[in-house]
């Protein structure tokens, strides 16, 4: 694992960082979806 890192490392921290935008981009879309309903509401 450790020589996978240091020999990928730029596409380890592409992956990394494209995981965590997609987890902030679905819990933004819920919230945002949340708060529209509760305004309708």
């Amino acid at each position: 694992m450790e020589k996978v890192v240091v020999k990928d490392k730029n596409v380890v921290k592409e992956d990394v960082v494209k995981d965590i935008w997609n987890l902030f981009e679905e819990e933004y879309k819920e919230r945002t979806h949340n708060f529209i309903n509760k305004k309708d509401a």
